[in-house]
């Protein structure tokens, strides 16, 4: 389950690449995010794991960005 679950993600991320739309990244991290859990618990908790993983390079990018001003911190949520 987790393996399909990060496929699922992965496909998701090259969908995404694909449709080359600006501001499109939620939609196909929470399409994915449902595939994965649709998978059953090992999917789901492949979903948290690269959610939570996308989340965190976001907040160090946005730092490094931004300084700790708090600029960008909605687009990590």
């Amino acid at each position: 389950e987790a393996a399909q679950g990060a496929w699922d993600m992965w496909r998701a991320y090259s969908d995404m690449r694909e449709a080359d739309y600006k501001g499109a990244d939620k939609y196909f991290h929470a399409r994915g995010n449902y595939d994965a859990a649709q998978r059953g618990p090992g999917g789901a908790w492949a979903a948290k794991v690269i959610s939570d993983a996308r989340e965190n390079s976001q907040r160090v990018t946005d730092f490094f960005r931004h300084g700790s001003s708090g600029h960008g911190a909605e687009d990590s949520k």
